[in-house]
């Protein structure tokens, strides 16, 4: 049988983590005094992040402020100095915006003795904002065909092309595979990556047409 858990047995840090967690409410008025804002009314969310981040934030509430617009406050309690708080507030802002859509303000309150000395910016590297966008029916299909790599010749199925050249450019990219493929094994690779790319153009039937065809 275990035995009950007993709050003296716990570490000091933890019974702090516990107790602020509990109270967060009580830092409200100095967090307004400090990060300058006029709260006119807070919602307490759901502290609990995906199973797969396996913790849960200190505090999480949607604020009102007094000019009517809305935004995410997340607060933590640190006792001591975790230096990789830094990215673990990141992983959690992107978890809430995405759950949200909502402005996020990230503060971390540190409770400890002395300065604390963790990080609390970004690098200009380390910044994310946004991605690159690839569309692969702009990719330029006679480049594609010229190379002499075979990966990147099988993806002149899907770059730019008119329909009416669909079999031509089939059959350009079978016969520059068959030259390139320096074994018959190596071959039927990429003509089943081929074959793969070919469902998400619909065109699974000409390609296997073509392979009969060309008596590959």
């Amino acid at each position: 049988m275990k035995k009950s858990k007993n709050p003296s047995n716990e570490s000091k840090d933890k019974i702090f983590d516990r107790i602020f967690k509990e109270n967060a409410y009580m830092f409200m008025p100095f967090i307004q005094q400090n990060i300058g804002m006029k709260i006119k009314s807070y919602q307490i969310l759901p502290a609990g992040l995906p199973r797969t981040i396996g913790r849960s934030v200190d505090f999480f509430c949607k604020i009102t402020k007094e000019d009517g617009t809305k935004e995410l406050l997340h607060v933590e309690f640190q006792t001591a100095d975790d230096y990789e708080m830094l990215e673990r507030v990141g992983e959690y802002h992107g978890i809430m915006f995405r759950k949200y859509r909502l402005p996020i303000r990230h503060i971390v309150i540190f409770l400890g003795k002395g300065k604390s000395r963790m990080r609390t910016q970004l690098r200009e590297e380390e910044i994310y904002r946004g991605f690159e966008l690839v569309n692969t029916n702009d990719l330029n299909t006679n480049e594609l065909l010229s190379s002499q790599v075979p990966e990147v010749i099988i993806l002149a199925i899907l770059g730019d092309y008119e329909k009416e050249r669909v079999e031509a450019v089939l059959r350009l990219i079978l016969g520059k595979l068959k030259i390139a493929a320096r074994s018959d094994a190596e071959l039927k690779k990429y003509i089943q990556q081929l074959l793969l790319l070919s469902k998400l153009r619909n065109l699974g039937d000409i390609v296997d047409k073509i392979i009969q065809e060309m008596e590959i």
